[in-house]
């Protein structure tokens, strides 16, 4: 008796082939046109990939800042633009949404300092420099002024951190004793 090893793979590759020519057929293209689900969502195709600068970033319906919010994206999120418009870039997120473009960068934010430094003082936050006594704290929780904060150590003060107060930050970019 002979011993037979079988026909092998080639009635399973011929039926495969057969399979996959079928259906593209029946979803509308040919065996030598790539397949394409017609389930698939017409979807632009992401040109670049940039990182968020803001602390926070709205990204909008459409490119205007009346839009309505879409979700809001943190600091040194990597995203997908798909295309830019009038200053404004679509971004390939679920739904797609609208940033302003000056808040897109190829590289992630710089990393901020640790957010409060102790450089000693007593209780009340009171920090001594040299011969003069600088109060280190406002009463809303702020450095009374960029000297106070600096003989802290903590200066840059940035929007959000303890001792960050509007007094501090003269152009308003949320950097303050800058």
């Amino acid at each position: 008796m002979a011993n037979k090893v079988g026909i092998g793979c080639a009635p399973l590759l011929v039926l495969g082939v057969l399979v996959v020519g079928v259906s593209r057929c029946i979803g509308g293209g040919s065996p030598t046109e790539p397949f394409v689900s017609p389930a698939a969502p017409d979807r632009e195709r992401v040109t670049d990939h940039l990182y968020t600068q803001a602390p926070t970033l709205n990204c909008r319906e459409s490119p205007t800042t009346t839009a309505p919010r879409v979700e809001s994206l943190s600091e040194a999120t990597f995203v997908g633009v798909v295309r830019t418009e009038g200053g404004w870039s679509l971004l390939d997120r679920s739904p797609a949404c609208w940033v302003s473009s000056s808040y897109l960068a190829e590289t992630p934010p710089p990393v901020r300092p640790a957010r409060f430094y102790s450089s000693g003082g007593d209780e009340s936050g009171t920090v001594r420099s040299g011969r003069v006594r600088v109060s280190g704290r406002h009463s809303g929780g702020a450095y009374a002024n960029c000297a106070a904060a600096r003989a802290a150590g903590a200066d840059p003060v940035y929007a959000g951190d303890p001792g960050y107060g509007s007094h501090l930050d003269r152009d308003g970019d949320g950097i303050g004793c800058e």
